[in-house]
């Protein structure tokens, strides 16, 4: 049903849907022993994304020498600037391949599942960057690096770890 739900909306779901007496709960730990978990401060400003710029490191031509990220940020503005400014770190060549892509509630639903998600999950597009739009039940196990830019007073600790 859900990965975060409490033990009082628990009860309510199972009132309201007239569960019967016997009804399982399976509960599974969040516990990832192949995540690690890395915070760092941002040196160089929240506006600048100077500290990014070892996701595509100079005379990158080949789409294998990208990791696959996500990058998580609290605005669409920013979304929009960080793919700029990663964009023209990329060779010609790799930049007409769609290899970074943004992803938020600015372009239609078409746009973000059926091209953006698919390059995503092919490994065509190897950077995605995005809002909170693109997280919530994504299912890639192949992702190596996932950033959250920033953290703000809107950013809970539960919508951080999803």
């Amino acid at each position: 049903m859900t990965a975060t739900v409490t033990p009082a909306m628990m009860k309510y779901v199972h009132n309201s849907l007239r569960m019967s007496v016997g009804t399982s709960v399976v509960e599974l730990s969040v516990d990832r022993p192949n995540v690690t978990i890395v915070t760092a401060p941002i040196l160089q400003g929240l506006g600048s994304f100077k500290d990014l710029e070892w996701l595509i490191p100079a005379g990158t031509t080949t789409l294998e020498s990208l990791r696959k990220t996500i990058i998580y940020l609290d605005s669409r503005d920013h979304v929009e600037k960080l793919t700029t400014f990663l964009e023209r770190r990329l060779s010609a060549s790799l930049r007409k391949r769609k290899v970074v892509l943004d992803y938020s509630t600015s372009l239609s639903g078409e746009w973000r599942e059926e091209i953006i998600m698919k390059l995503f999950r092919d490994g065509d597009t190897r950077i995605l960057i995005c809002t909170d739009a693109a997280g919530m039940g994504l299912d890639i196990p192949d992702i190596d690096i996932i950033i959250q830019w920033g953290v703000s007073s809107i950013l809970t600790f539960s919508g951080w770890y999803q």
